[in-house]
């Protein structure tokens, strides 16, 4: 049986998705700010001569975006931007997603992992093809185990080259699954309150009903054992869906 508990639960996690904001990143677009963009630290580390600047040289959208230019072969300049201790998860993923265009493949978006008293603990980075017009990126990625807060960087990195960055995002794909956690919920109360309504309904139909309510192994065992492919999952939607059609006739 779907217990009062659980729909409690379901109800509390509803909430606070809807209370979250999705998008991590603080002036994403580049829109606001005096001298430079609200919210983003500009500036270099290592060598090599180069630049970082706020522009309005053909953004993606809005009238800004930044420009990252690393004229001699060098470490990197870059648009650099912290989030508030406690604000990242450990061993979780997450989306990083955004546009850009580039004269060479020097363009990096870099996500650093850092733990409770700040320490870095690995770092998830990759190299963007060059392109002329501008283009998104969408990657999914895992943080490491430890994982308290975030650092982002937007680089222009190693070689000579010119990149340009707008319409950031950084988000958590836990408020997606609790949105579908939700959906499963509301699946499952229904072919629950099916079987308690139909008695003399065919005995093995009723069978198969009551064992998938007990949520089966394959699909989860406990909050941290469960199907992680998401297939298990996919194919127990199918079957209850097919259960609750069969019983609701």
């Amino acid at each position: 049986m779907v217990t009062p508990a659980a729909l409690s639960l379901s109800l509390l996690l509803g909430s606070l998705a809807a209370a979250q904001t999705t998008n991590m990143i603080r002036n994403p677009g580049f829109e606001e700010g005096a001298d430079q963009p609200a919210e983003w630290h500009l500036g270099m580390e290592g060598r090599g001569a180069g630049s970082a600047t706020w522009v309005t040289d053909n953004p993606r959208s809005g009238k800004r975006c930044v420009r990252l230019e690393l004229t001699e072969p060098g470490d990197y300049w870059m648009a650099q931007q912290r989030y508030a201790a406690g604000t990242a998860l450990p061993d979780h993923p997450y989306r990083v997603s955004g546009w850009y265009r580039s004269t060479t493949s020097a363009c990096h978006p870099c996500l650093y992992f850092l733990g409770r008293d700040g320490s870095f603990l690995g770092a998830w980075e990759t190299a963007l093809p060059a392109s002329e017009e501008w283009k998104p990126f969408d990657f999914v990625i895992q943080s490491k185990a430890g994982t308290y807060h975030f650092e982002l960087q937007l680089r222009v990195q190693s070689a000579p080259g010119v990149c340009w960055f707008d319409d950031m995002a950084l988000s958590s794909l836990r408020l997606e699954t609790i949105r579908d956690g939700i959906e499963d919920y509301e699946l499952l109360y229904l072919l629950d309150s099916l079987v308690e309504a139909k008695p003399n309904a065919d005995l093995g139909l009723l069978a198969q009903a009551r064992e998938v309510l007990k949520v089966r192994p394959a699909v989860s065992k406990s909050l941290r054992e469960f199907d992680r492919t998401g297939e298990a999952m996919e194919a127990e939607r199918a079957v209850i869906a097919a259960l609750i059609e069969k019983l609701a006739k």
